[in-house]
């Protein structure tokens, strides 16, 4: 049996690591919980989103399968195309409240 070493014993290849993504969000929740400044940043912004969930999920489903105009194929116009990309205003504005 190979040790877990970081090639492969047997046929010298790298070993492949499988990462779990739910436990690696974890991991970061942790770090987040123990970090003042993160908690700090992101505990507002947690809050915002939590509580307007629905209105958000509406805002977004609201959208969903209608034509869009860009303003043309090859050179759309960079404010039509923001309208279209960001159409949840309280998303927006909690978003733009980050940074």
């Amino acid at each position: 049996m190979p040790s877990s070493t970081s090639m492969n014993e047997q046929s010298r290849n790298p070993l492949r690591v499988i990462i779990n993504p739910r436990q690696t969000g974890n991991e970061v929740v942790k770090e987040w919980r123990e970090d003042t400044e993160l908690k700090a940043t992101f505990t507002p912004i947690a809050t915002a989103l939590s509580g307007n969930e629905s209105k958000i999920v509406a805002e977004l489903n609201g959208v969903q399968g209608k034509a869009m105009d860009l303003g043309g194929y090859y050179r759309p116009e960079q404010k039509k195309i923001s309208a279209v990309m960001r159409p949840s205003k309280i998303l927006n504005t909690v978003f733009d409240g980050v940074g």
